[in-house]
Parts: C-alpha cells; structure tokens; sequence
C-alpha cells in the first residue's frame, strides 16, 4: 500500500495542519481555503510529507519527523502522524504545549 503525500502547515503562533494532498485535486472557480488562520497570526511554512503507512492497524511507515522552534530557541520535534489529518474545511489544531506569547 502507497502513502498518501500530506501538505503539513505550520503558522508563527503554532498551529498545525495535516491535510492530503488529494484534497487540492478539485480546485473549484472560487479556489480552496486550506487552513484557517486566527487574526494576528500569520503563515509560516507549507511542506510536502512523505505521509504514513498503515496495514491491518499496524504502522509499517510512519512518515517524516517535523520540528517547530520558537524565537527563544525553544523546539519540539514529533512525527506527522502524531498529528491527526483533516479536510481542507475543518479548523487546524494549536499547539498546546506553547504560551500565548510564543512564536515560531
């Protein structure tokens, strides 16, 4: 079974967003909103991951690492599969473990 390439977005204030990359197939006239961003906050990063494989609930590949640094020097590194997919509409997941001051 092939993995399915995610988009991974990354915004200053620390949320994150996995989406597949089939999701942008269908590009309708008015375009694609593919991450919302809260007001004040700004986006930092869009990359290309491999994505992860799974058969029978076991994970045979589990794509590839990201790591998020803050101005102060402060990082956290985990899997993308630590970070669950969504659609292009669904709101994205803040990172709890910064404060409301951080920023990438």
């Amino acid at each position: 079974m092939a993995a399915i390439r995610r988009t991974f977005f990354a915004t200053r204030q620390g949320t994150v967003k996995k989406t597949a990359l089939n999701e942008f197939s269908n590009v309708r006239k008015g375009g694609i909103i593919a991450i919302g961003i809260d007001p004040g906050d700004t986006l930092i990063e869009v990359k290309l991951t491999r994505g992860s494989i799974v058969e029978s609930d076991e994970v045979k590949d589990a794509g590839d690492d990201v790591v998020l640094i803050t101005r102060d020097g402060m990082s956290i590194r985990f899997n993308e599969s630590d970070v669950r997919s969504m659609a292009v509409r669904p709101p994205a997941c803040a990172a709890s473990i910064w404060k409301k001051t951080t920023r990438l």
